[in-house]
């Protein structure tokens, strides 16, 4: 089944429907045109779902940021276990983390806070940062694993 915003097709019109029921309603169904109320309640719908689905991809980016937190810890444990140029490397990828992960973090806050078009480049620049936070880490775990003292 065809889905659009994260529900099927029959779903969204259902809502669309019984939106524009609501605004015919809400003038006491006198004058009005059925095509705009249909028209007025499809954006309100798509509105509604596409903030839904912008904030379900903020909140995996948000768990992303914490996962992040907490794997740099444990690289700044390992990197103690290892040899003097493997450590230097690493803490060396370690200090390009601390400013990946607060600029995800901002652009995370700003996303929330802006419409949904500059909350999806917002999104789009949080993910890209996440590409790149993650080959770090990926670099990192992989140096610490291969370089034991």
């Amino acid at each position: 089944m065809e889905r659009l915003h994260g529900i099927d097709k029959k779903e969204r019109e259902q809502r669309i429907a019984e939106a524009a029921y609501f605004r015919a309603e809400r003038r006491g169904f006198i004058g009005g045109d059925p095509v705009a109320d249909w028209i007025d309640a499809e954006q309100e719908i798509d509105a509604e779902l596409c903030k839904q689905e912008q904030d379900r991809s903020l909140e995996e980016l948000k768990s992303r940021l914490k996962a992040v937190g907490e794997k740099l810890k444990a690289l700044k444990r390992k990197a103690s276990s290892v040899t003097a140029e493997a450590r230097k490397e690493i803490e060396l990828d370690i200090q390009k983390l601390g400013p990946l992960r607060d600029a995800l973090e901002k652009r995370l806050a700003e996303a929330r806070v802006q419409g949904a078009e500059a909350a999806e480049r917002a999104r789009e620049h949080a993910e890209a940062l996440w590409v790149e936070i993650s080959a770090i880490l990926a670099r990192v775990a992989k140096r610490a694993r291969g370089k034991r003292q």
